[in-house]
């Protein structure tokens, strides 16, 4: 029987008050943009900042504290929904009792449909769409793009933002270049096209209302039907880097110099298909560049955490649709996508890529504990299989195998004792790397939201469902787990109602860390023009905004170790990676609060149903 140990009891956790922290984060109404007084939000999103990592002095911590535009995305309030359903299933919240938070929230998402798809389609997109000249239907984060319209230029904007924090004294010693040039490539991904992350999300949120809110499940299912759609894209839009073509069998560099290894690894092993971010490729990208819609970087891309969000979603369908809807959403090649992609994300984990190389494995999602929880959500999904379908075994065998062994040690040596207390918490990169006056200070400004989210990880790996209990510890759980995590239970629940560490996360981010980290750097063999004329990579000056710069099919090994001791475009190519707290490291991120106590929520909910079902077994 396994044992629990901990100093905080099952009964002190304040699920009403931290659920109250959540709700508080939700916009209870609309409101228009008006700059700089106010910021336009929608009702029933989410709260969420566009912010900066800046990191060093006294003043970059002060713009990195400081600086937040609230924006109006889709994706934290996915997310958050989700969470709060999991809480609700768990008897932690009532969501019956409060319907309005969670109609109003299904509502607003609404906002982020790809109008440019077919009706009832559910492909979705970061941000609200508006349609321009063209006919084309792009989006537009409101708060990013119209006020900067006030400002002649760039620096103009930096200076009055500089102003306005009272950090004037920063302007002589940033890099304005570096700066300028950030931030249009911030703006050149403002016309991004929908992509297969907020896809996922949106799906396996809408299908999993169908447990407890069938009313809310049936009016979602008669907006997003058309899962055909879907399917078939997921499939097409597919990275396939062993095919012919050069639409699918083409890649961002910085995603080949990481994922090579497992291709060459799979070459044998039939169709190869994985997960990619962006619902286009290169023809449909040159189509719509100058119209509205543009991959960042003409380029497709995969992103380890997009692809645990994608299985999560395509194992959800498989599991939650009935017979008819399944029927029009699976194909064999939904099924190799899945298997794939299965593999390569427990590759991920167990070559340790995903730790040493964070900054491109996981593209948007620089948590690193984001990426176990994500892929983790599968494992306990599968734990509660009903299908038949012999492929989900194979997942569940797959993710098993990793997760309870390697992921487990990895998540475990990451965390950190307190010596003076009974807790344990986990911290990533947000304020760790200050110097106050003379000092290297590590404040921990994401503590709360990666001791959150690496908590439901364990969580989700370690227990299972039964007749008896919603959350059950495997007997096979090692008590190093169960210690770890009582202890941050412990942790979370001290501290999460209070001020002393900051709720802050950077959930979400631009896929550029620093100017290193521009896919032009990495070797490519397809760099082009969009008439397909050959760009040498020599000079920085030929790099612009319609520069199609990827890998083209699989290159063999010896020649591309030979690429990495050439210079692209004038540079080494980053072979390593110094970091989030890097030199020259400074780039945007999404922080929500609510996110950081629904997170909290969430897996305090889990922690404490495993734990009082260990009490009740143990008086049966």
């Amino acid at each position: 029987m396994v044992g629990s140990t901990c100093s905080l009891s099952v009964d002190d956790i304040q699920f009403d008050d931290l659920y109250e922290k959540v709700r508080s984060g939700q916009y209870a109404n609309n409101q228009d943009l008006i700059f700089p007084i106010q910021y336009k939000q929608v009702k029933g999103l989410f709260v969420s900042y566009g912010k900066v990592n800046s990191h060093g002095d006294e003043e970059q911590r002060l713009l990195r504290r400081l600086f937040a535009v609230p924006d109006n995305n889709g994706f934290v309030t996915a997310w958050i929904v989700e969470l709060l359903l999991e809480a609700h299933h768990l008897g932690r919240i009532d969501l019956n009792a409060d319907i309005d938070t969670l109609a109003n929230a299904l509502q607003a998402l609404e906002v982020c449909r790809d109008k440019n798809q077919p009706p009832q389609a559910p492909l979705y997109s970061f941000w609200g769409q508006i349609e321009n000249q063209y006919g084309i239907w792009e989006e537009h984060p409101t708060n990013f793009v119209e006020p900067l319209d006030e400002f002649e230029s760039i620096d103009d904007a930096i200076f009055w933002i500089l102003t306005a924090l009272g950090l004037q004294s920063l302007w002589e010693k940033l890099d304005l270049d570096q700066i300028n040039q950030m931030v249009k490539m911030f703006i050149d991904s403002f016309i991004i096209p929908s992509d297969f992350d907020d896809s996922a999300v949106h799906l396996t949120m809408g299908l999993k209302l169908r447990d407890h809110f069938p009313s809310l499940a049936d009016q979602w299912w008669s907006r997003n039907s058309n899962v055909q759609v879907l399917s078939k894209m997921w499939t097409q839009l597919s990275y396939q880097p062993y095919s012919d073509d050069v639409n699918v069998n083409s890649i961002d560099p910085r995603t080949y110099f990481w994922i090579r290894g497992f291709l060459h690894k799979h070459e044998n092993s039939g169709p190869l298909r994985l997960i990619t971010t962006w619902t286009s490729n290169l023809q449909e990208n040159n189509q719509t560049m100058h119209k509205g819609i543009r991959m960042p970087f003409n380029a497709n891309n995969v992103d380890a955490s997009v692809v645990a969000n994608g299985v999560l979603g395509i194992i959800t369908s498989a599991l939650k649709m009935n017979s008819q809807e399944f029927k029009s959403f699976w194909t064999p090649e939904l099924e190799g996508l899945l298997l794939n992609s299965t593999n390569l994300l427990s590759w991920t984990m167990e070559t340790g890529i995903c730790l040493n190389r964070t900054d491109i494995v996981l593209l948007y999602y620089p948590p690193i504990y984001n990426f176990y929880w994500f892929t983790a959500r599968s494992l306990f999904a599968l734990r509660n299989n009903t299908s038949s379908l012999p492929v989900l075994k194979t997942v569940k065998d797959i993710l098993e195998n990793t997760l309870e062994n390697t992921a487990t040690s990895q998540l475990l040596s990451l965390s950190e004792d307190d010596d003076s207390n009974p807790w344990t918490y986990w911290d990533d990169f947000l304020g760790n790397n200050d110097t106050i006056n003379g000092k290297v200070e590590k404040a921990g400004e994401d503590r709360l939201y990666s001791t959150a989210i690496a908590l439901n990880a364990l969580m989700d790996i370690w227990t299972i469902p039964t007749d008896s209990c919603k959350r059950q510890w495997q007997p096979n759980t090692p008590q190093s787990v169960i210690t770890v995590t009582s202890r941050a239970a412990a942790f979370l629940n001290t501290f999460i109602l209070k001020d002393t560490y900051l709720p802050e996360n950077c959930f979400f981010s631009g896929s550029m860390k620093g100017p290193l980290s521009l896919p032009y750097f990495f070797p490519g063999n397809k760099i082009c023009r969009p008439d397909g004329t050959p760009v040498p990579p020599v000079n920085q000056s030929d790099i612009d905004e319609d520069l199609t710069d990827v890998v083209s099919g699989v290159v063999d090994e010896a020649t591309y170790q030979t690429f990495l001791t050439e210079q692209w475009f004038g540079v080494d190519v980053p072979t390593t990676f110094p970091g989030f707290n890097g030199d020259d490291i400074s780039f945007p991120f999404w922080s929500s609060p609510p996110f950081t106590y629904a997170a909290a929520l969430t897996g305090l909910a889990k922690w404490q149903t495993a734990n009082l079902c260990v009490h009740t077994t143990k008086l049966q």
